[in-house]
């Protein structure tokens, strides 16, 4: 005697997939056991079928995969657990083949909803009479495929690069280097599945395609491998056949790490952002850059440091401002001024095109240990102060004008403390005049000397200490 009751298999169409109970069970209309006469029994009346899963699904605890895929219209094929009685229908799988007709809602064996098999073109679904094979897997027909064409039609063309800032003027550039990029390039999305034409051939693409439009492909094709997920919106991964991988997002993307990251690139990395991009680091931020770095800001360039900014240059440091330059050295918010401070240990040269204006607060020290040299080929050199000016050097002191200018001390003594000589003038710049209203005090170790063509002195007095010589050369000397 057997324990179980004869084998007793049929075949059936899906009517509804709706299970009150949501355990996966559909309702099926079995060929042979039931009328296609919806009068006489109608969907509702048919029994529900419990579906058989693969040995890779759990179908326990939540734990496998859903009994979800079949839809009304699905063709399966299974058997009664209970034998010839007929009571308790079991779906062992679907089958596909080549629908010929569209659904009659009306009649039994077909979709109630009227939708299946799909009748109407839907924008690269398979429509009858067509294979029930997805399109993806077949090649003369792959190209039609929804997933396919949105790809093709949605592909980014000329993305552009990053280049580098040409220092200077296009025909006389300024430290250009060899390696950089000075012109602008691009990149372009890669085509679908590698290649401008499918290269899938059946049945080498193993396919599963949604209802809605999602996809998942693994192709075997030889020479064409890939692995493909695709979103009906348009979002996809594929990595095609030289291990080249794609990932496109058309929403919005978020990548969310809760531990460290680890990125390496052996090659190159380009980022185009056509919009705003920010980047907040709480920590500290660190680049080591073994080649050149090049930045190009098209608008304004904004940098705050609440800290120190130190700046290491090992080589040279060079800046060009086409506009105007305004630089504070201030303790803001600590009530105390700060201080600028620069060491040059070689030579310093600087050129102003026009005016220059120096105002200071307090007192200025200049210190030269190898002379100290003012020249103004036109115009007036003026030194105003309200107190004693006196310049103290270690060498000599000298004082020389062009043709046809005088010097010229308003008020106040000026004082020359020079250990070697103070020279008013000399044979190739003569002076015209030397005024000052209350005297001129020298000190020095060797001469005091006046070089002019014609000299006008007009003084309270002339006080000459430590020298060896006073000397004035010139064709009339006036003293008041």
């Amino acid at each position: 005697m057997s324990i179980y009751p004869e084998f007793t298999w049929w075949q059936g169409v899906v009517e509804d997939r709706n299970d009150p109970a949501k355990l996966g069970r559909v309702r099926v209309r079995i060929l042979g056991y039931h009328t296609s006469d919806k009068t006489q029994l109608p969907t509702s009346d048919l029994p529900l079928a419990v579906l058989m899963q693969t040995p890779t699904s759990a179908g326990v605890s939540g734990i496998g995969q859903s009994s979800t895929g079949l839809v009304e219209g699905s063709h399966v094929m299974g058997f009664f657990a209970d034998g010839p009685d007929g009571q308790i229908p079991v779906i062992m799988g679907s089958f596909a083949a080549l629908s010929m007709q569209p659904p009659n809602k009306d009649l039994g064996f077909n979709d109630p909803n009227g939708k299946y098999p799909l009748s109407k073109n839907d924008g690269g679904r398979n429509t009858v009479p067509e294979s029930d094979q997805p399109r993806l897997a077949r090649e003369d027909v792959s190209e039609k495929s929804l997933s396919l064409a949105v790809k093709r039609n949605m592909r980014v063309d000329k993305v552009p690069i990053a280049f580098a800032p040409i220092m200077g003027t296009e025909d006389n550039p300024v430290d250009k280097q060899l390696t950089g990029r000075y012109t602008e390039s691009f990149w372009s999305e890669p085509h679908p599945q590698g290649n401008e034409t499918t290269q899938t051939v059946y049945p080498y693409n193993h396919v599963k395609e949604t209802e809605s439009g999602h996809v998942f492909e693994v192709d075997d094709t030889p020479g064409a491998e890939r692995i493909h997920n695709f979103h009906k919106a348009g979002t996809f991964e594929e990595i095609q056949p030289d291990g080249t991988k794609v990932t496109k997002v058309v929403g919005e993307d978020y990548d969310i790490v809760i531990k460290d990251r680890n990125m390496f690139i052996k090659g190159n990395m380009n980022i185009t952002v056509e919009g705003d991009m920010t980047l907040n680091v709480k920590g500290d931020y660190y680049e080591d850059i073994t080649g050149n770095k090049y930045s190009i800001v098209r608008g304004n360039n904004h940098t705050k440091t609440q800290g120190n900014n130190v700046n290491d240059v090992m080589s040279d440091y060079s800046m060009n401002i086409s506009g105007s330059r305004g630089v504070t050295v201030n303790c803001e918010g600590s009530g105390s001024p700060g201080s600028d401070t620069e060491l040059i240990r070689g030579k310093r040269t600087q050129t102003i095109s026009n005016d220059s204006n120096i105002i200071v607060g307090g007192k200025t020290i200049q210190s030269s240990n190898n002379g100290y040299d003012i020249s103004t080929l036109f115009g007036n050199y003026a030194i105003s102060t309200t107190g004693l000016m006196g310049p103290t050097m270690g060498g000599n002191i000298e004082l020389r004008t062009p043709a046809l200018n005088s010097i010229t001390m308003a008020t106040g003594t000026y004082n020359l403390g020079a250990s070697v000589a103070a020279n008013f003038g000399n044979a190739t710049n003569p002076i015209t005049s030397l005024n000052t209203n209350f005297g001129v005090a020298v000190t020095t170790g060797g001469a005091y000397t006046i070089t002019t063509a014609a000299y006008v002195g007009t003084h309270a007095s002339v006080v000459v200490s430590g020298g060896t010589n006073i000397t004035m050369t010139a064709t009339v000397i006036n003293l008041n």
